[in-house]
């Protein structure tokens, strides 16, 4: 289980001490539940079958992504919980791992109103940034995220400033503002 809005892990693999049948439409039962090794149900928090290795290679790539582009740490924290759904959610199996994680960062990025654009996570990856948008697209489809709707008029003052305007800087600001239409 987990949180939709922070998407914190409130609670996973939840296991129950009781055996359970389900009625298969071909008229046969079957058990309910999955098996789980004896390793890890005595509480041996060690993973060996690579899915530490998929986690830890995941939380590289996003510290990389977020390095690249000076995003927070907490982001990355964030961004690998929504990556830890995606993998468990079967999400990542025909996506590449670099554009789920990209796409988990821009998740967040949006829903705290960051500066950052689509096209930078695909200029961080030297990617087509519609590939990175698609798999974002999916993604928030797939579970249900919302994010909230950019106002372009929020780019403005990082597009003047990149432009270099010196002292015009303020008036520029002041005149862009102004042709934007209300949002």
């Amino acid at each position: 289980m987990y949180c939709t809005v922070c998407h914190h892990v409130l609670e996973e693999d939840r296991i129950v001490n009781e055996v359970s049948f389900a009625d298969k439409g071909s008229g046969g039962s079957g058990v309910v539940g999955k098996f789980i090794r004896r390793d890890i149900a005595a509480g041996n928090s060690e993973m060996t079958d690579g899915s530490a290795q998929t986690l830890a290679n995941s939380r590289r790539r996003l510290a990389q992504i977020a390095d690249g582009l000076s995003i927070s740490e907490n982001f990355v924290d964030a961004a690998q919980r929504l990556y830890l759904i995606a993998l468990n959610g079967g999400f990542t199996s025909g996506h590449s791992s670099q554009v789920v994680s990209a796409a988990c960062l821009y998740v967040l990025c949006r829903r705290s109103k960051t500066e950052h654009m689509l096209i930078d996570f695909s200029n961080a990856l030297r990617m087509n940034m519609f590939v990175v948008g698609n798999c974002f697209l999916k993604l928030l489809r797939r579970f249900n995220l919302d994010v909230p709707i950019v106002d372009p008029s929020f780019y403005i003052n990082r597009f003047v400033g990149a432009l270099q305007f010196g002292e015009m800087r303020g008036r520029v600001t002041a005149t862009a503002l102004q042709l934007m239409p209300p949002a």
